[in-house]
């Protein structure tokens, strides 16, 4: 990510997002494929650790299980 503008870096995970290998997207842009690969493990670490912020708030009270039960009931 060092060797990378912002431009590019951006455009390798746009590329990532896409689906492009790590090989093809390094061909794209001329960039190494080292750097392809840096710059798309760092985006995908990132989500990683942020989804974790999406997922919180109140545990629901009753579980699936439960739900389940109580349309058998009623």
């Amino acid at each position: 990510m060092g060797d990378l503008t912002d431009f590019q870096s951006g455009e390798t995970v746009d590329a990532h997002l896409a689906g492009a290998s790590v090989i093809r997207t390094a061909t794209l842009f001329g960039v190494s494929k080292a750097a392809a690969s840096k710059v798309m493990m760092a985006h995908t670490n990132h989500w990683k650790t942020s989804s974790a912020e999406r997922n919180s708030g109140r545990k629901p009270k009753l579980s699936n299980k439960d739900r389940r039960k109580s349309k058998t009931i009623v």
